[in-house]
């Protein structure tokens, strides 16, 4: 009989904060609130999983004593690694854009939390360009493969990542050596554009080409918007799960979240269910319901029907429709921000503030990019 696998998995968690929430987002809670756990309405929703897995989009690194607002961006208190413990999760992968912000001090201590709590790190670096260290986890007597990639620029440094930051020859490279007998291959991938709820012909192509290497199931983060899935021979792509914590509350797109709950066998990946989510005040993943319950399960039908029918006008093989879509997705997201900022205004420090119209001002200059 074919031993099948439970693998839930879950978009970006940020337990720092957002740029344009320091001092008033998720950090700021954790460390006021000892008893503050972001993960609280999550459990029930991980109950079942063999393996649960998530992309954290922060390092775990203490502020300075006297920091700037810049210095908090993207930063979590090193206690929330209890939270991350007790969550549910099996392991997070690093390989992502935010990561090393803030040094390779903050990612290798991140990385020593994470171990020594137990969690599998995924996503670091291997011994050659563009591929990754592979995690083995024991699962039911099979091995789970766990191969993860960043594919974005990097992000407030220029050394040497201590992330995979993949390419396609590597990626595919680790890949087929990895299949084997009673071995089930999972990529984690940072991948695409942000707010835009189309993958790319790019991705659609990796993630398919992924697949045919021999990888069972991609698992797609750094949109933070939902970007549907498709099927493709044994195996399943997942272009992007959304935000599962994150500190963006001025756009319901930011909001709408779920978790995939991946059934892997022998054959591959045989079924993906899903759990609607949405991210309550507190930035906090809750069970979908209503409206935005709704929203979530036709969006992932109607993506995974229009994606595996190779329609253009979804999977934007046409270069000027998709940077068009991306265009007005990405401008309405920064007048929405700016809209939350300027009503909420009052609600900032002096210098958080002061840091945020300094940035609004050199943007509207052209001296400064999102």
């Amino acid at each position: 009989m074919t031993t099948s696998i439970n693998l839930i998995a879950g978009g970006d968690v940020m337990l720092g904060e957002h740029p344009a929430m320091v001092g008033r987002g998720t950090a700021s809670r954790l460390v006021g609130d000892p008893d503050f756990d972001p993960f609280a309405h999550l459990k029930h929703g991980l109950q079942g999983a063999d393996l649960a897995v998530a992309n954290l989009e922060c390092a775990l690194s203490d502020w300075p004593r006297f920091c700037s607002p810049s210095q908090r961006e993207c930063r979590g208190p090193e206690a929330a690694v209890r939270r991350l413990v007790d969550s549910g999760f099996h392991g997070f992968t690093v390989a992502n854009n935010h990561i090393q912000q803030h040094g390779e001090d903050a990612v290798r201590h991140t990385v020593d939390l994470l171990t020594d709590a137990g969690l599998a790190v995924i996503g670091l670096a291997g011994d050659d360009p563009g591929t990754c260290r592979p995690v083995d986890v024991p699962v039911k007597g099979r091995t789970v493969r766990l191969l993860g990639y960043s594919l974005r620029p990097r992000q407030g440094f220029t050394g040497t990542p201590l992330y995979a930051e993949g390419t396609r020859e590597g990626m595919l490279a680790d890949i087929r050596q990895s299949r084997g007998a009673g071995v089930s291959v999972v990529v984690s991938i940072h991948w695409g554009d942000e707010f835009v709820h189309a993958p790319s012909r790019e991705q659609v192509e990796l993630g398919q080409a992924m697949i045919d290497a021999g990888c069972d199931l991609v698992l797609g983060h750094h949109p933070h918007v939902l970007q549907g899935w498709q099927t493709h021979g044994a195996g399943a792509v997942l272009y992007s799960l959304g935000n599962l914590i994150f500190d963006m509350p001025w756009q319901s797109s930011l909001r709408r979240s779920a978790l995939a709950s991946c059934r892997l066998d022998e054959e591959g990946c045989s079924e993906v269910i899903w759990q609607p989510l949405l991210l309550d005040a507190d930035h906090c993943p809750r069970p979908a319901t209503g409206e935005d319950e709704r929203w979530i399960r036709e969006f992932l039908t109607e993506a995974r029907r229009h994606l595996e029918a190779g329609e253009g006008s979804w999977a934007a093989t046409a270069e000027a429709e998709y940077l068009e879509r991306l265009r007005r997705a990405a401008a309405e997201e920064r007048w929405t921000r700016n809209r939350y900022f300027l009503k909420n205004l009052h609600r900032y420090r002096p210098d958080v503030s002061g840091q945020l119209i300094g940035k609004f001002l050199l943007r509207r200059l052209g001296l400064l990019h999102d």
